[in-house]
């Protein structure tokens, strides 16, 4: 039983073979099943956006209203939470939204890969987005960046761990 179980997971997660290394004296380049659900996913994207905004019209049809909601939906979040001083970032937000969207979606297809299942994933989407937050955060208003983290009346044992000035 266990072993029954262990080569599905060896079968399931097992990468395919794509560049001969002899041809292109290179080392072996393997596609793992979440690399190929990455660029479904963004072939899936591309192809949704480029298909309902392909004839843009001033009155919309169903496909270009249906992008132009999901956009508006987007661009009122990202207003709301960042403020227009925020808007400057909409692309990065409106893509990772979008990423995630359509991941989950995927995912529930019966018999699917699930990307944002895996916590390799998660963690690293979330690491990087951490990172790039706080440098750009801290490049952009210097060490009052870190008045972001405390409280007015945070414990000075917690302050004096973090605080610069």
């Amino acid at each position: 039983m266990f072993n029954n179980l262990l080569n599905f997971l060896i079968d399931f997660f097992s990468s395919i073979f794509i560049i001969d290394s002899s041809v292109l004296k290179l080392s072996n380049f393997f596609l793992t099943t979440l690399d190929q659900f990455l660029i479904f996913n963004l072939l899936i994207s591309c192809f949704y956006f480029y298909s309902s905004l392909g004839r843009i019209t001033v009155v919309p049809q169903i496909q270009q209203n249906k992008v132009e909601l999901f956009y508006n939906f987007v661009a009122t979040t990202a207003k709301q939470q960042l403020g227009y001083q925020g808007q400057q970032f909409f692309v990065f937000i409106f893509v990772l939204f979008l990423f995630i969207m359509v991941s989950n979606l995927l995912g529930m297809i019966p018999f699917s890969f699930t990307i944002t299942s895996h916590i390799f994933q998660t963690f690293s989407l979330g690491l990087a987005v951490t990172i790039g937050i706080t440098i750009v955060g801290f490049f952009l208003s210097w060490i009052t960046f870190f008045k972001f983290i405390f409280t007015y009346r945070s414990t000075e044992s917690i302050s004096s761990f973090v605080s610069i000035y």
